[in-house]
C-alpha cells in the first residue's frame, strides 16, 4: 500500500502542478526552462554512481560503508556541480538563449541537496520502511507546487518552474532527515568505496 501511495500521489498531483504552470506561464517560460532541464538532467545521471543500490544489495551495513557511500556522494555531487557551472555559460551559447546561463546555474545546486539524502532513501529501502519513505515523495511534491504556484502569481515567470525543482529537492532532503535517523559524517575508506563501485 505504502509503495503504490508514495508512487501514486506524486505521479498524481505533480502533473496537475507542471500542466496548471504551463498553461499560467506560457510557451517562453515553459520553453527556457526545457532548455535548462535537459542538460541539468543529463549531468545528474554522474551525481551518483550507484552506492545507495550497493548499499540495499549487501548483506550488513557498517556505520563505515554508510558514511563512505554519503561522503562518494556528496564529493561526486559538488564535482557535478562545479562542471554545470562551468558549462553553463557554453550551454547557452550553444543554445543561443543567454537566459538559460543563470537558471542551469541554479538549478544545479539541487545536485547537492540531492546528494545529502540519497543515501538515507536507500537505507529506507534497505529497512523495508516503506510507510516513512512515503513522506518526503509527498511532502515534496506538496511543498515544491504549492512554491511554484505562488511564484508564478506574483510574477516570477520561469523562476517558478525553478523553485519548484529546488523547492522539492531541499523538501524532500529535508525529510528524509527527518524521518531516518542516520546522520552522516564524512569518511572515506578506500577498500568500503572500491566495493560500493
Amino acid at each position: 500500500f505504502w509503495v503504490l501511495f508514495a508512487m501514486a500521489a506524486p505521479k498524481m498531483s505533480g502533473p496537475i502542478f507542471t500542466i496548471g504552470l504551463r498553461r499560467f506561464l506560457g510557451p517562453g517560460a515553459s520553453g527556457l526552462f526545457d532548455l535548462s532541464y535537459t542538460p541539468y538532467k543529463f549531468l545528474d545521471n554522474f551525481r551518483n554512481f550507484g552506492t545507495g543500490p550497493a548499499l540495499v544489495f549487501e548483506k550488513s551495513v557498517s556505520k563505515a560503508a554508510a558514511n563512505t557511500a554519503w561522503t562518494l556522494n556528496m564529493i561526486f555531487a559538488v564535482v557535478v556541480t562545479g562542471a554545470a557551472q562551468l558549462l553553463a555559460h557554453p550551454i547557452a551559447v550553444f543554445y543561443g538563449h543567454p537566459e538559460i546561463e543563470p537558471i542551469f546555474r541554479v538549478l544545479s545546486i539541487a545536485y547537492v541537496f540531492a546528494s545529502i539524502s540519497s543515501v538515507h532513501f536507500f537505507l529506507l529501502m534497505r529497512d523495508l520502511d516503506f510507510r516513512a519513505r512515503s513522506i518526503p515523495a509527498i511532502g515534496q511534491v506538496l511543498a515544491a507546487g504549492d512554491i511554484a504556484v505562488l511564484f508564478a502569481v506574483w510574477g516570477f515567470g520561469v523562476g517558478s518552474l525553478v523553485s519548484r525543482e529546488l523547492v522539492s529537492v531541499i523538501a524532500g532532503a529535508l525529510l528524509l532527515w527527518v524521518v531516518y535517523p542516520f546522520r552522516p559524517r564524512i569518511q572515506l575508506v578506500p577498500h568500503l568505496a572500491w566495493k560500493l563501485f
